[in-house]
């Protein structure tokens, strides 16, 4: 990935996202502001864009003279994203098949470590895994509205696995 072709509220955004699929930022951990200003080096203004956006498709939840905070995902949520991204998949897939013919290389690489993973009972690099192998085939769907929807959904379905 690189950064210096991603805006510095994209950075901060991926940051936020990493943290909270990773665990290191749990439900109901605030985020503060000025302490990501001050950690990326930029001005508050890309950080608090960051953070709307984050917001707007539910990552965060935000009140005025409290701040943002990282949001619960139900486990009603997460069927419901699942059964969503299962309907987007499947979209992907056949979109994708006539593109990733003869050229399934990395995405058998990826099935490796997915199994690997699950076979240490290691969820986090499981659902990591996971996440790449489905995100490779949205992608070589070539359609930004299917990747955008789908990206959307990553949220409630990576954290509350990962969480619990």
């Amino acid at each position: 990935m690189n950064n210096d072709r991603k805006s510095i509220a994209q950075q901060v955004k991926e940051i936020l996202i990493q943290r909270i699929g990773s665990g290191e930022l749990r439900p109901g951990d605030r985020v503060v502001e000025a302490k990501l200003a001050e950690e990326v080096q930029a001005s508050s203004i890309p950080v608090r864009e960051a953070i709307r956006e984050l917001v707007a498709i539910g990552v965060l939840e935000f009140a005025p003279r409290r701040g943002a905070w990282v949001r619960e995902v139900s486990l009603e949520e997460v069927i419901e994203s699942l059964e969503v991204r299962a309907e987007l998949d499947r979209l992907a897939a056949s979109r994708a098949a006539v593109k990733l013919r003869g050229r399934c290389g990395k995405l058998r690489a990826t099935v490796r470590r997915i199994v690997a993973a699950a076979k240490k009972r290691d969820f986090v690099a499981f659902q990591e895994h996971n996440q790449v192998f489905h995100r490779s085939i949205v992608e070589a769907a070539e359609n930004r509205a299917l990747l955008r929807v789908w990206g959307s959904l990553a949220f409630d379905v990576h954290t509350r696995v990962i969480m619990d």
